[in-house]
């Protein structure tokens, strides 16, 4: 995909392209005040012509909380995220934002795409990439301003790479592009982020300083989705966890659903290095 690109909607960021998907429950605290999940699927069917990649998903990612997403490969992780935000067709199924449509809604999500899916010849420098995170709270024809440019500044020295404002982003290390990612998102001052493995070849520093990123996201209460492939630090990082295997096995606090009952379920067999569980 070439990161120049808008997708099928109005206002979208560049390197991703998504348009619009389709309620879905809520919680209800004390004084009956309702909050919807940032995150709702219901019943989602996703094929690759005649091969099922999802099947019938149904997923809660409440609001300001970190969620992740794991199963083994080829269970349909990424694309319940790309299917979410139409970068692929799905059949059928129901999806919500906030407890609305993403066409209503599409400034307030970020995506981190995988990077092994983003063209990274393409002539863009790093402020510039951040810069476009601006765009989708833009009125029509407008321009990026002094106020933009402050805001992608900002959101560069939150990630730390300020240093390398004018570099070419091919020219980056693969944490430092993740960190461009998500500073774009920052710029974009959006309320859910979306991840797809953003952990994947980066150094346990830059690993910390993301999830630290993130964690503090969600204390001010932003929200993150992500799908994520390491097992062994989910207890740490996240406060639920949606286990999948083409369909939802198990989903909900990571404390309540991390058991060798769901992770032999899910990945057909109890893996080695997780505390057992009373199930």
């Amino acid at each position: 995909m070439n990161p120049a690109q808008t997708g099928r909607g109005d206002s979208c960021i560049a390197f991703d392209q998504y348009n619009c998907a389709h309620p879905h429950p809520t919680h209800e605290s004390k004084g009956h005040h309702v909050t919807p999940d940032a995150l709702s699927i219901h019943n989602l069917h996703v094929s690759y012509q005649s091969t099922k990649a999802v099947t019938g998903l149904n997923l809660q990612a409440p609001a300001g909380q970190m969620t992740c997403i794991v199963g083994p490969n080829g269970s349909g992780k990424s694309t319940t995220l790309k299917a979410s935000l139409n970068l692929v067709d799905h059949a059928y199924g129901t999806v919500r934002f906030f407890g609305k449509p993403l066409k209503k809604i599409r400034h307030r999500i970020g995506y981190v795409p995988q990077r092994s899916t983003t063209d990274w010849d393409f002539p863009i420098n790093v402020i510039d990439t951040v810069l476009l995170g601006t765009f989708p709270n833009l009125r029509t024809f407008q321009r990026p301003g002094v106020e933009q440019h402050k805001i992608a500044r900002n959101a560069l020295e939150r990630v730390n790479m300020t240093e390398f404002a004018n570099r070419q982003i091919s020219d980056l290390s693969g944490g430092q592009q993740q960190r461009v990612f998500i500073a774009r998102s920052l710029a974009q001052q959006a309320d859910l982020l979306l991840l797809d493995e953003p952990l994947i070849g980066i150094d346990a520093t830059t690993e910390a300083d993301i999830i630290g990123i993130l964690t503090e996201l969600c204390a001010a209460g932003k929200s993150v989705v992500m799908v994520h492939h390491d097992l062994s630090n989910v207890e740490e990082y996240f406060d639920r966890i949606v286990m999948v295997n083409q369909k939802l096995v198990a989903q909900g606090p990571v404390q309540d659903v991390l058991t060798s009952n769901n992770l032999r379920k899910t990945f057909g067999a109890n893996l080695l290095g997780l505390p057992e569980r009373v199930e």
